[in-house]
């Protein structure tokens, strides 16, 4: 058996290992199919790693990267398994790789649970993403998503006119904070707009006051 057909089969075996994991640290439905598009896509882009090596130091590191990533997917899942169902203190958000971060505060025994992603959409555009559920009268509950798309502008974030003063911002200023390693104000479209005229009519009669 040559080198590139037991990195096959090693290939196919981690595919196995995060089958075993999502099985063994279920998630809610919609977390649980982004993940699983992420840890997949990583997976089959190192399908033909082995490709590239020239050495024993080029084969471990392809080796050893497949096996990282069954064993640092099995580390975030079983997190946020935990962050679901285990009494400790509140959970933060967690990152999951540099465009997607998570927050799933402590679910047991509540009925108005609900969880937050956050995702950038690329240039400074993220989206803010709350996931809950309806409960009708009669019937059962039904999972519902709000999606609020934010853009950052140096150290402001333009939000949405619904948002302002809700709840929610505290999980949007927290979600931005841990993936921009920096703080941001939440500013709504018509709060720039009345910044920009004070700021025009301060410089007017900053102007006025050298004649």
């Amino acid at each position: 058996m040559d080198l590139r057909e037991r990195y096959a089969r090693l290939h196919n075996g981690i595919r196995f290992a995060v089958e075993i994991i999502e099985d063994a640290r279920p998630l809610p439905e919609p977390l649980h199919r982004e993940l699983h598009q992420w840890v997949l896509s990583e997976w089959e882009r190192r399908r033909s790693s082995i490709d590239w090596c020239d050495n024993r130091q080029d084969l471990l590191s392809v080796t050893t990267g497949l096996t990282r990533l069954a064993r640092s997917y099995e580390e975030l899942r079983k997190t946020l398994f935990s962050d679901l169902h285990h009494f400790r203190p509140e959970p933060p958000w967690r990152r999951v790789h540099h465009t997607l971060a998570v927050r799933l505060p402590l679910q047991c025994h509540r009925d108005d649970s609900e969880y937050y992603v956050l995702r950038t959409g690329g240039m400074d555009r993220w989206t803010f993403s709350v996931h809950g559920w309806t409960r009708p009268e009669s019937g059962e509950s039904e999972p519902t998503v709000r999606e609020f798309d934010v853009e950052l502008t140096g150290r402001s974030c333009r939000i949405p006119d619904e948002l302002k003063g809700d709840r929610l911002l505290d999980q949007l200023f927290c979600g931005l904070a841990l993936m921009k390693d920096e703080h941001h104000h939440m500013r709504t479209l018509r709060d720039e707009v009345v910044m920009e005229a004070e700021r025009i009519v301060r410089s007017e009669e900053d102007d006025d006051g050298w004649e």
